[in-house]
């Protein structure tokens, strides 16, 4: 069986984490640890758009009005979590931090 992949999560997503309420908190959590169990980018994930500014990044929209990027780094073994976007806010943006 293979070992799951340790989340690496960028200074910009740890902000983002500690800015969110509670609830929100757990969820984005678990689906962090989701990813970590499994990585790959099966459905309902999806590959970000080449002319995006995470192109290459890995979009996991389980948590409803977020998603999550990663890439999948150091052959499997982590997953770098580059950011958490809130696509529920007016005026959310896809902009690199």
């Amino acid at each position: 069986m293979r070992a799951a992949a340790e989340a690496v999560t960028s200074a910009y997503a740890v902000a983002v984490l500690r800015a969110v309420d509670d609830i929100t908190w757990r969820r984005l959590n678990t689906a962090i640890r989701e990813i970590e169990a499994d990585p790959s980018w099966v459905s309902p994930r999806m590959l970000a758009p080449r002319d995006s500014p995470y192109s290459g990044c890995i979009v996991d929209p389980s948590v409803p009005d977020w998603m999550i990027f990663y890439r999948i780094v150091d052959k499997g073994a982590a997953v770098e979590i580059i950011t958490i976007v809130d696509t529920g806010a007016l005026g959310a943006t896809l902009d690199p931090p």
